[in-house]
């Protein structure tokens, strides 16, 4: 029986509606996934009272499933055109180059509980964006982010925890006062 993991995958030529339509076919087929989503600047159509919420980033679909999910799924769905253009993440060096980034459960988890706690305030990074960064890595010792691992980086004159899905995002959490935190090894 194969084991259940995270998979990034990366959508082309689509944007964000097309993001939410294949995170709708994944859910369809009963497939968890996770699409870091942010505040937009339009009119909720639904409920103008509520803010409209978009995906943070244009291109990452998230999917918990097997090694073969992605193409048993581009299989059944084979009239679907936003299955085209869709891949992992992949490795960019190193000797995994060019392998799928698989994230474990443990460390999916532990983003997932992270940024659900406060998704209104978290703030989504590509690596690209972080690549210039440089932090230190931590645990947060007290609060609702106990025992949350990271890395205290410095962001817009702010100092954030961020906790990575190396290779593919990170989410900044609210301010967490540097006395919760606890420097780890390098």
């Amino acid at each position: 029986m194969e084991h259940e993991k995270w998979f990034a995958l990366r959508v082309y030529y689509g944007g964000l509606k097309k993001v939410l339509r294949i995170k709708e076919i994944f859910d369809g087929d009963g497939i968890e996934t996770f699409v870091p989503m942010r505040y937009a600047d339009t009119i909720n159509s639904e409920d103008p009272n509520e803010p409209s919420r978009v995906p943070a980033l244009k291109d990452l679909v998230m999917i918990r499933a097997t090694d073969g999910t992605l193409e048993a799924v581009k299989d059944r769905h084979r009239d679907k055109k936003e299955l085209l253009h869709l891949d992992y993440y992949r490795h960019r060096g190193g000797e995994k180059k060019g392998r799928a980034i698989v994230i474990p459960l443990r460390q999916m988890q532990q983003f997932l509980d992270s940024v659900k706690a406060n998704e209104d305030s978290v703030t989504y990074y590509t690596v690209d964006q972080l690549k210039q960064k440089k932090g230190r890595p931590v645990v947060v010792l007290a609060g609702q982010f106990k025992g949350v691992e990271g890395v205290l980086m410095r962001i817009e004159k702010n100092r954030h925890v961020v906790v990575m899905l190396p290779g593919v995002l990170g989410a900044s959490l609210t301010h967490i006062p540097v006395t919760m935190l606890q420097f780890k090894n390098q």
